[in-house]
């Protein structure tokens, strides 16, 4: 008759192995933050060779990479959701970038969502194949579509306008002899510009010599990459190329502020013109180059944040401050 004690204490031996599994999210958590970090060092090199090309703000880097990143992704665990693996993958990525790349707050903010996007449609098609169990073909052509729009940039031919005007007009409470008066006082932006604009960095100071034919002004920029370190420090200067009685029209001299690794501004023009003795109609011109693509994306959010800040110049630099 077999003893039960002592099968009880080979089993309970401690010098048999216990053999422990890993629960799914933590292999997942592991796989996806290797998959990260050697994405992140690939990505670094990937920058390094377009800017030597000169091509860092091409859609190879916002709509090719993402691409990559949601394939790299796409298998981490076995979960049902392709596009919840992907998604997280890509925040991961994201986080990363800003240590491991030096890349400032504002191009994460820019980038992540076509980063989401480009990964969600990725999943989305993914889950929507799998689901169906319908051939892995099924899905190539819409891939391949997205594969071709990170070429965007690369070559003249295959880029789409760069060269903007953003036009406002407002009539202001104030007669054109106290706009023109108020043009001529240093360039300072309230407090209370859209949020949306407060993500970029605004002049901290200025050497403001005049609105007369001739006149060069420069606007200072400090731009922390992150939020209170890392600062970066950059000049606009620009030259007054027209003047009338109700028209100034200033050409940008150069710019090195961090502004201008995305878009270079070229003319800034104001005009205004009595509507009555006591309201004046202010246009506000700026004209600007895109240099980041896609366009789609890219172009919408700097026409609309351009937008913003011809509204604000028209508010601060041409409406005397009892009129506001």
């Amino acid at each position: 008759m077999p003893d039960n004690n002592t099968e009880n204490n080979v089993e309970q031996s401690p010098d048999t192995p216990i053999s422990f599994q890993k629960p799914d999210y933590v292999r997942f958590k592991q796989s996806t933050v290797i998959i990260a970090l050697v994405a992140v060092a690939a990505v670094g090199m990937i920058i390094h060779v377009l800017t030597h090309n000169g091509l860092e703000g091409s859609a190879i880097l916002y709509v090719g990479i993402p691409l990559i990143l949601a394939y790299a992704f796409i298998n981490t665990n076995r979960s049902k959701s392709a596009t919840g693996r992907i998604l997280k993958g890509i925040t991961i990525f994201l986080l990363m970038t800003g240590p491991f790349l030096q890349e400032g707050f504002i191009c994460i903010i820019m980038a992540a969502p076509l980063f989401y996007i480009i990964g969600g449609i990725v999943g989305l098609i993914t889950d929507h194949v799998r689901n169906k169990k319908k051939n892995k073909l099924y899905a190539s052509p819409l891939i391949i579509v997205l594969a071709l729009f990170s070429f965007e940039g690369t070559h003249p031919n295959l880029t789409f306008e760069r060269n903007h005007t953003v036009r406002v007009e407002q009539i202001i409470e104030a007669s054109t002899d106290a706009v023109e008066q108020q043009l001529q006082q240093p360039l300072s932006l309230g407090n209370d510009v859209p949020t949306f604009l407060k993500i970029f960095p605004f002049p901290t100071s200025s050497a403001f010599n005049g609105t007369q034919l001739g006149d060069e002004n420069t606007l200072n920029f400090v731009y922390y990459k992150h939020f209170y370190f890392n600062a970066v420090v950059g000049d606009l200067t620009y030259k007054v190329t027209d003047r009338s009685d109700n028209h100034i029209e200033s050409t940008v001299v150069s710019d090195d502020s961090y502004v201008s690794t995305y878009l270079n501004w070229k003319k800034n023009t104001v005009s205004w013109q009595a509507v009555d003795a006591k309201h004046t109609k202010v246009v506000w011109e700026i004209d600007y180059e895109r240099k980041l693509d896609p366009a789609w994306y890219f172009g919408t959010l700097q026409h609309y944040a351009v937008s913003l800040l011809a509204n604000s110049l028209v508010k601060y630099a041409a409406t005397p401050e009892g009129s506001r």
